[in-house]
């Protein structure tokens, strides 16, 4: 299906003018305080179709002050003309109403359209200066004529780089995160309505947004503008449409959010991220599946911060999502200057329940009620669908709902919790959750900071094991807990979990980023220091004697969980290649370890995202030189260990097809009877920073080959028979090299 096709607007009325081309006017005049912008449907007499198509022509006067010089171009709902204002000789856009759309619900909208340009005033956002009707009959309004191409000619020619696309999607984000605070909603963000300027304006701008023809003011006090855009319409591109926008429902500023999101995907990827035979496809694709991320979409390597960040503007629920796009715009910057990017801050009730007018002193009552008012709605909302949702389950078995059906629980007592942070105060349902019952542990909340949180409530009548957070070592008993919205949290699965897998079905899609499966026992842990203490200690664990789990088994019940990028199979002998059929449904992964298993590296070579790994550990392993041959050339693999194989060796050409995966910055390789020759062929790898290799043939004759690794920063090999002087000359030589671990129980020097 040819891509324009469905980059029309799917409406009952066509908005889509095309881009507004032509010579600059950055710092025009602004006649928005015109009396024109105050007519009234009473100042309206619409003239019969027939009369004339609403077609001007050069040299035709409109406004008594407008020259028409050429025709712009046709859209759906009328024409577009350069136009030179008598006086002020400066030329401008002006757009028109076709006759077969002149109607009293047609003139609205154009008057909708105009008012909402009118009150903003942005870089980002092309100005309008007049708007009235031509002989009392032909409604018309004039804007800024911009020199430049639109983003969809541009991305005709190839997709940008992210270093081209960081600057232009911070000024889009700039611009319509002001729209946004104004109540306004452009609901038709698509590469066909963001102009690219060919020079800066005055203000710097080099990104317009147009086409507000189908904006909703979500603050509008004028009671007729509601019934202008009603629910069962549907406005928009399909490609670009939120799951909520395809589905004819009332949308806020995050529909457009989500439309940032296509269409970011698209300038990087060279295609929006869903892409139907037909529009009715294409949208039901928004509602039902799954984005995949722009790496897998383009095979290019992507970074992890900007695949996270169209993820989180692609929720298919809105609560999911970015919740302002000065959050986005600030986390573009970060990307682009090399910062990290925080955790995200999602929940900003006020930005979309509140139509926010920064100077308007009026809305100061409005503005305090907003937020109480919003939470009432919620509440209200949540206990009625709570209500519902415990009827039914009475009548019947529920199925598990998907990460995008956010279910409200029942309701909820405040409970205070021990945290080690400032992790918002938890709750818990006040009911008692028993195996049998089928609701997903977890929904979203609103945490005592403001912030969205994740609360998770977990059965009291089986211990499922310990929650990890982030990349630390900080972790909690899996007992109910509230967690910042978008952290990444890991779950180490207890051997009661393992023995009952369905427990599993309960986790909701994008509840979780790891998993570690073990086939026995879990160890037990000493309990950890701190304010998490308490909720660390062991749990005594009342299961068979040499109980073994099925790992294979437990990896289809992970595979609903399309967040999971992080695999951990460990002490598990009975975990064996018919594992790889199972891992290779998991769609995203990227982190794979398995350490003492009975999988073989012939099994793992056939492992359909080998090459989408950035981390793969394969410890005590068989068959290493089909695994490496298979993962040879690998972009995306940064991290790679393969310590104490079956057979005690890797060989020089088992080396080189390592030193071909030049994005690696860890190797583990103890005990791999690695020499100075193999270290030689490590040392072509252009970013290692960190090489563990013990119990290896590395002595004081490898110093060359160290240094070599420009820029390695630690390093971990066995060197006992070393004298003082050459632990000393070593530190010399290697000033960078800040971490050296001379023996297996030496410390670091």
């Amino acid at each position: 299906m040819n891509h324009n096709d469905q980059s029309q607007s799917f409406s009952s009325v066509n908005t889509d003018p095309g881009p507004i081309l032509g010579i600059e006017s950055q710092d025009s005049t602004r006649l928005t305080g015109s009396p024109v912008l105050g007519l009234t449907d009473s100042n309206i007499t619409i003239a019969p179709a027939q009369l004339n198509d609403g077609k001007l022509h050069a040299l035709d006067i409109v406004g008594e002050n407008y020259e028409i010089i050429s025709l712009i171009g046709v859209g759906g709902m009328g024409y577009v003309y350069r136009v030179r204002h008598r006086i002020l000789q400066k030329q401008y856009a002006m757009k028109t109403l076709s006759s077969q759309h002149v109607s009293e619900i047609a003139w609205r909208r154009l008057q909708v359209e105009a008012q909402a340009i009118a009150r903003m005033n942005h870089p980002n956002i092309v100005g309008i200066h007049n708007l009235g009707l031509h002989e009392d009959r032909l409604p018309y309004y004039v804007m800024d004529l911009l020199d430049g191409e639109s983003l969809a000619d541009r991305l005709k020619r190839g997709t940008l780089t992210l270093a081209q696309a960081l600057p232009i999607f911070i000024e889009v984000c700039k611009g319509l995160g002001y729209a946004h605070k104004k109540g306004i909603i452009h609901r038709d963000i698509k590469p066909g309505n963001i102009i690219l300027l060919k020079t800066p304006d005055s203000s710097g701008a080099t990104v317009k947004i147009v086409d507000f023809g189908i904006a909703k003011l979500s603050g509008a006090s004028d009671p007729s503008n509601q019934n202008l855009t009603c629910i069962g319409e549907v406005f928009g591109s399909p490609y670009y449409m939120s799951p909520e926008q395809c589905e004819g429902k009332r949308i806020d500023a995050r529909s457009d959010i989500y439309s940032v999101g296509c269409t970011i995907f698209e300038a990087l990827v060279g295609h929006p991220p869903f892409r139907g035979n037909n529009p009715v496809q294409t949208m039901v694709m928004h509602q039902s599946h799954e984005p995949p991320s722009m790496s897998e979409a383009s095979g290019k390597n992507f970074p992890d911060e900007i695949e996270e960040l169209v993820a989180t503007l692609l929720a298919k629920a809105p609560m999911d999502r970015y919740q302002t796009l000065d959050k986005v715009a600030e986390d573009l910057q970060a990307i682009a200057s090399g910062r990290e990017v925080q955790t995200k801050a999602l929940f900003d009730t006020h930005t979309f329940f509140a139509a926010k007018e920064e100077d308007d002193d009026e809305q100061a009552p409005r503005k305090n009620l907003a937020l109480p008012i919003t939470v009432a709605i919620i509440a209200i909302a949540a206990v009625l669908v709570s209500a519902s949702i415990l009827f039914f389950q009475s009548k019947q078995n529920e199925h598990l709902p998907s990460a995008a059906e956010k279910a409200p629980e029942k309701a909820q007592v405040a409970k205070k919790t021990d945290t080690a942070s400032s992790i918002a105060t938890s709750s818990k349902t006040s009911a008692k959750i028993s195996g049998t019952q089928k609701q997903p542990f977890s929904h979203m909340a609103i945490g005592k900071n403001g912030k969205a949180v994740k609360q998770f409530d977990f059965p009291d009548d089986i211990y499922l094991g310990r929650i990890i957070v982030g990349e630390g070592s900080e972790y909690w008993e899996a007992k109910g807990k509230q967690f910042p919205a978008l952290a990444k949290l890991e779950l180490v699965a207890s051997p009661q979990l393992m023995a009952q897998l369905d427990y599993f079905d309960r986790f909701r899609a994008d509840d979780l980023y790891g998993v570690r499966l073990f086939q026995q026992a879990m160890p037990q842990q000493k309990q950890a220091s701190g304010n998490n203490s308490e909720n660390s200690k062991s749990t005594e664990f009342l299961l068979p004697e040499n109980y073994e789990s099925d790992i294979t088994e437990a990896i289809k019940h992970l595979q609903h969980m399309t967040s999971l990028k992080k695999l951990d199979l460990l002490d598990a002998p009975n975990a064996n290649d018919s594992c790889i059929v199972e891992m290779n449904k998991l769609a995203n992964l990227t982190e794979l370890r398995a350490s003492k298993t009975g999988i073989s590296g012939l099994g793992l070579s056939q492992l359909t995202r080998l090459k989408q790994l950035n981390s793969l550990t394969y410890s005590e392993g068989t068959q290493i030189s089909t695994l490496l041959k298979a993962l040879a050339g690998s972009k995306k693999l940064t991290s790679l260990g393969l310590d104490r194989p079956v057979d005690r060796s890797l060989t020089l050409s088992d080396l080189r097809l390592i030193a071909s995966c030049k994005n690696l910055t860890r190797l583990d390789l103890d005990d791999c009877k690695i020499d100075r020759s193999g270290l030689a062929i490590l040392s072509t790898l252009p970013h290692l920073k960190m090489l563990y290799a013990s119990d290896n043939k590395i002595d004081q004759e490898c110093f060359s080959e160290i240094k070599a690794m420009s820029n390695l920063e630690s390093i971990d090999f066995d060197s006992r028979s070393w004298t003082p002087y050459c632990q000393l000359t070593f530190n010399r030589l290697f000033p960078k090299i800040k971490h050296v671990k001379f023996e297996k129980d030496s410390k670091v020097i």
